[in-house]
């Protein structure tokens, strides 16, 4: 078939190719490239199908085939480059669109991570704001903590205080390189109880990292428990604890301090406690030491036994202690927010029976200005306590 169409029609001998095509096959041979375009220029290559006529349904046609071929109508397909001309529509187009991209900054700024990290620190792929966020609605759900941000360093200092425990904590957010996440969280026991430390910082890490989304690189993999506290010592070792919170020693004060917060929570004990002058032991302590974490459990010892019917009696009893509750029932800083809070909390207990008492002790005019700044107060904590008190002695001043 090739040769009788290459003796009929030598013009169109260029597509001898076709005859042997497989039309079942995607790949169809192409035309001759000199036969489309001068060898100068180099256009793409474009795929396409021809058609292949055989003799017998060409003759079919008969005249009417032979004047389309000879009027030259049918003629080789021609390829043009495709050309986008700046006029065109497509330009305009894209010549109109106008791309604002908006990235939305963190206010905060995590810095790099210090030469060496501590064990207690886990890495999270987590937005920074987020992980401020959780941090700061973390901390402030825990009972005892208080805690100051320092935005620069994008750290948090903080202090806990629970009973006999106590535990100077430090959070720390720094940059990470690594593959696991963004961003480090470190925690960091500056002094204080261990355990404590251990507890507060897994549940951070638990809170943070819910579903294992985190690398975590510390050496624990469970919450170490709070430590349960010491069972009550005989009435004699109660002495010896009340002689050793009138020493003159930080250490003597510090160790009286954490005993006497154990014991006074024994209800069973407290009725001997008041009897054999703890109350005056505490408040030797929260004047005279130096130490403030001695201080600080001073007053947690001060708050239980203020709990008791015995135990207001016998705080009343030492006058002193008044003016000392309420110079602490204020502003302050985050390191003594707890001790003020107990402070206050005892305040609202005595005012509760005996508010004719802490009136007369402390004297109308300083009550009066006291009150006035009850709304002031920044602790929601704190300013929760003093209200209660502030109930108590309203209708007292009112009379």
């Amino acid at each position: 078939m090739s040769n009788f169409l290459d003796e009929e029609y030598p013009q169109y001998s260029d597509y001898r190719d076709f005859t042997s095509a497989n039309f079942d096959d995607d790949s169809f041979p192409l035309p001759l490239e000199d036969s489309l375009a001068p060898q100068t220029e180099t256009f793409p290559v474009y795929r396409s199908a021809g058609l292949v006529v055989s003799h017998q349904l060409a003759s079919s046609f008969g005249s009417s085939y032979d004047s389309l071929t000879q009027s030259n109508l049918l003629q080789k397909p021609t390829l043009q480059k495709p050309t986008l001309r700046k006029d065109s529509a497509a330009a305009d187009c894209l010549s109109s669109v106008s791309y604002n991209f908006v990235v939305s900054e963190s206010k905060y700024t995590a810095p790099e991570p210090p030469f060496l990290l501590m064990a207690t620190h886990f890495e999270i792929n987590v937005d920074l704001d987020a992980i401020v966020q959780q941090i700061e609605q973390f901390l402030k759900e825990q009972q005892g903590l208080s805690f100051e941000f320092v935005q620069d360093d994008c750290q948090w200092n903080a202090v806990y205080l629970n009973g006999s425990n106590h535990s100077k904590i430090q959070i720390s957010v720094y940059k990470s390189e690594s593959q696991f996440g963004a961003y480090i969280v470190e925690g960091n026991r500056l002094n204080g109880d261990g355990q404590s430390f251990r507890a507060i910082y897994s549940q951070l890490r638990e809170q943070l990292c819910p579903y294992e989304a985190c690398r975590e690189a510390d050496s624990f993999a469970a919450a170490s428990p709070m430590p349960v506290p010491a069972a009550a010592p005989e009435p004699n070792g109660i002495d010896a604890i009340i002689r050793m919170a009138k020493e003159h020693t930080m250490e003597a004060h510090l160790e009286a301090a954490r005993i006497l917060c154990d014991v006074t929570m024994d209800e069973v004990m407290l009725p001997y406690l008041c009897e054999n002058g703890c109350v005056d032991a505490l408040h030797s302590i929260i004047s005279t030491t130096h130490s403030d974490w001695a201080k600080q459990h001073a007053m947690v010892a001060l708050a239980n036994i203020s709990d008791s019917d015995y135990g207001k009696e016998a705080i009343l009893e030492v006058l002193e202690l008044l003016p000392i509750l309420l110079k602490l029932a204020t502003n302050g800083p985050y390191d003594s927010a707890e001790m003020r809070r107990l402070a206050v909390y005892v305040l609202a207990n005595l005012t509760h029976q005996q508010a004719e008492k802490v009136v007369e002790a402390l004297g109308t005019q300083t009550i009066q200005g006291w009150i006035g700044s009850v709304d002031g107060l920044e602790d929601e904590r704190l300013r929760l306590q003093a209200e209660r008190a502030r109930e108590s002695l309203l209708p007292i001043l009112a009379i």
